[in-house]
């Protein structure tokens, strides 16, 4: 039993009381006779799960367990103290098993995790849409992404990503290239002035940054241009910018975020967005400013659309042209390529900024690869960087590839099954939530070799090169696999590869602390993987 139904069930029965028998009403209050309950009915149907269900009736029973665990808890604890997928990433080098683990969440609520390629085929590729998000995680993600591709599920997924597929296309992509460098030329003038001028009230200059907050500006300034035909002005005017402070606080892991998010552990969603709280506060005025602006941005394109102007390259100008959404579903799609568009190659660039910072080595080589290739100087504006320029830099590829596995933006994913099904010969029974860390396939020492955990890019050169050597096509998972795969996987590389050849070309940069090791936070209420500690290089400009 889930905890909805003890919820619903003791709902309808102190409302039924109420109106019927009211002299069985606790202390005469709805609310008391609602909680106690609740109460009783949730740990009634835990003790049950626990002592007679899961022990002799569970399908799922003999399935190989991790060590640990309490008893209500199960392994929620261990869990909420460590960055997200860690632990089931641990989970997969540890505990013996033929593709699938059982371990427990809070309330002893069952968790599948999928362990090997072949499970991941049939929940991910072969079953896509018997497997869909839970409501509790597609409602939380809905709030910031909104009801687009990502969160669509069956027949509404399918139409929207045929819709979509063409503004995703390698030669729809190809034509953004100059987008993503101009953006990147605009960032290294600005990196340059912020270092050359004194600044905070610091009477001298300081040539130390911090990358998150360079990154995230550039990416939010690329999906603008790329994805909406317009600069939002994040690199140029940060502080006065209202959607780049808008998204700043939404991603902002608090504490507060990290509380409300357990919250939906014990309660629905819907009622913890509800909750008067400052963090609710925070997210519904920011969400207002970036639906504003999004609403704003297709009426541009309407209009310009209705004068027969010229149509554009950028993907809502697609989208409109396709005629197959309406506005507020254009809204949608704009929320889901705005937050994951410039959140995930944001965190992915300041995971760059500290590999490249530690690996000399690596920045020293890459450096000299762009200069062989002709790469165009990123400080001038007349000059562009192309798709064939991109072929000819292996190494740039390289290290892109090996720093979106070793450090994927999203560590977990999670499905649940929507009928009766088997996985791996396993009966896996209607409702089962089915985890894969992301993570722990892309350094899986079993997939990739004993050398999983360091930053190699040379993994992704010579005869192994397309797969970086990985024993399977499952192995990388930082885009998802099947049907349901992210849509702007090119799109995201592409702008990745910009910022990382701009950045290499345009600085020499070295760690502030050399001696700093990357440790992943562990604070809820983010999107994607963030570094514990501010990542804070010295950057030298170097003449080209």
């Amino acid at each position: 039993m889930g905890l909805p139904i003890p919820m619903m069930a003791s709902g309808g029965i102190a409302i039924g009381l109420r109106r019927a028998a009211p002299e069985y009403l606790i202390a005469d209050s709805v609310p008391r006779t609602f909680l106690s309950l609740w109460v009783t009915l949730l740990f009634a149907s835990i003790l049950f799960n626990m002592l007679i269900y899961d022990p002799f009736f569970n399908p799922l029973r003999n399935l190989p367990r991790p060590p640990g665990g309490l008893p209500f808890f199960g392994h929620f604890l261990d869990i909420l103290r460590n960055p997200p997928g860690h632990v089931q990433a641990k989970w997969m080098e540890q505990v013996p098993n033929k593709g699938l683990i059982q371990y427990r969440q809070m309330f002893n609520a069952q968790r599948i995790q999928m362990t090997s390629p072949q499970a991941v085929k049939e929940v991910l590729v072969e079953q896509s849409y018997n497997f869909i998000r839970p409501k509790r995680v597609a409602s939380g993600l809905s709030r910031i992404v909104g009801n687009g591709v990502l969160i669509t599920e069956g027949d509404v997924h399918k139409a929207q990503r045929k819709i979509l597929n063409p503004a995703f296309s390698f030669r729809h992509i190809k034509n953004l290239y100059p987008v993503f460098w101009s953006a990147t030329h605009d960032m290294v003038l600005a990196i340059d002035k912020a270092i050359s001028q004194p600044q905070n009230g610091s009477p001298k200059p300081s040539n130390v940054v911090e990358v998150p907050q360079w990154a995230s500006r550039a990416t939010l300034d690329m999906i603008g241009i790329a994805g909406m035909g317009k600069s939002f002005g994040a690199i140029s005017q940060p502080g006065s910018n209202a959607l780049h402070r808008a998204y700043q606080t939404i991603f902002k892991p608090t504490t507060r975020a990290r509380v409300l998010s357990i919250l939906t552990v014990f309660l629905p969603v819907a009622l913890v967005r509800r909750l008067p709280v400052k963090r609710n506060d925070e997210i519904n005025g920011g969400m207002k400013v970036i639906k504003d602006t999004c609403r704003g941005l297709i009426q541009e394109k309407r209009q310009a659309q209705a004068q027969g102007k010229e149509s554009e390259v950028d993907i809502i100008s697609v989208a409109i042209e396709s005629g197959g959404f309406k506005d507020e579903e254009l809204v949608d799609q704009l929320l889901t390529f705005m937050a994951a568009g410039h959140e995930t190659t944001g965190a992915s660039m300041t995971f760059a900024g500290y590999l490249l910072a530690k690996h000399q080595n690596v920045q020293k080589r890459l450096r000299e690869e762009l200069q062989s290739a002709g790469f165009p100087s990123v400080r001038d504006a007349n000059d562009q960087v192309t798709a064939d320029l991109l072929e000819k830099t292996p190494y740039l590829t390289a290290v892109c590839n090996e720093v979106l596995r070793i450090i994927p933006p999203v560590a977990s994913n999670v499905r649940i099954a929507t009928k009766d099904t088997t996985v791996c010969g396993q009966f896996i029974p209607k409702g089962t939530n089915m985890n894969v860390s992301l993570i722990g396939f892309n350094r899986s020492k079993e997939m990739w070799g004993p050398d999983a955990d360091e930053f190699n890019p040379d993994r992704w050169l010579g005869q192994t090169g397309k797969s970086g050597g990985a024993s399977s096509n499952f192995a990388l998972m930082t885009f998802l696999q099947g049907p349901k795969n992210c849509i702007g996987q090119n799109f995201a590389r592409a702008e990745f590869a910009c910022l990382v050849a701009g950045w290499v070309q345009a600085y020499q940069s070295e760690l502030l602390h050399p001696d700093q090791e990357l440790k992943i936070a562990n604070v809820g209420g983010a999107v994607t993987l963030r570094p514990k500690e501010a990542v804070k290089v010295r950057l030298q400009k170097l003449d080209i």
